[in-house]
């Protein structure tokens, strides 16, 4: 269960934001994508109650363990953004997923582009749920 330790239920969407790319072996945020982790950002700050799940993906050259790795580093990068664009780190969680999941399994150059990525996924309290909850906003499992 996805909602599992949250103080209130959430739902997650996915493909609200646009991917970022990534160059190969690198976590570091192209120029172009800077502006889509503003957009979110952005988004964000106007719905407090939003949380963020930020997923690294890499493509399938590496090992396992170096991928899941680079997919860690990769969201950390976008994570480290949002921060500096004044978003609070209570509100972000990070995930990696190595090369475990592509979105596009052709072995060319422009198929392993596609998969060196960072994804968004939106996590909104369900709407039976007040639109704010009574503690303040925290990602971080409840004990």
């Amino acid at each position: 269960d996805p909602n599992a330790g949250l103080a209130i239920p959430y739902d997650f969407k996915r493909d609200v934001f646009q991917r970022v790319q990534f160059d190969y072996d690198s976590s570091e945020l192209r120029a172009g994508d800077l502006q889509l982790v503003e957009q979110v950002a952005v988004s964000l700050q106007q719905n407090p109650t939003h949380l963020l799940l930020v997923e690294g993906h890499c493509d399938e050259r590496g090992t396992e363990e170096y991928n899941l790795s680079l997919g860690e580093r990769r969201a950390i990068a976008v994570v480290n953004e949002l921060l500096r664009l004044g978003v609070g780190q209570q509100r972000l969680r990070t995930a990696t997923h190595g090369e475990k999941i592509p979105v596009d399994e052709s072995d060319t150059p422009a198929a392993r582009a596609k998969n060196r990525r960072g994804e968004f996924v939106l996590v909104v309290p369900k709407a039976n749920v007040a639109t704010a909850p009574a503690q303040p906003l925290d990602f971080a499992p409840q004990k």
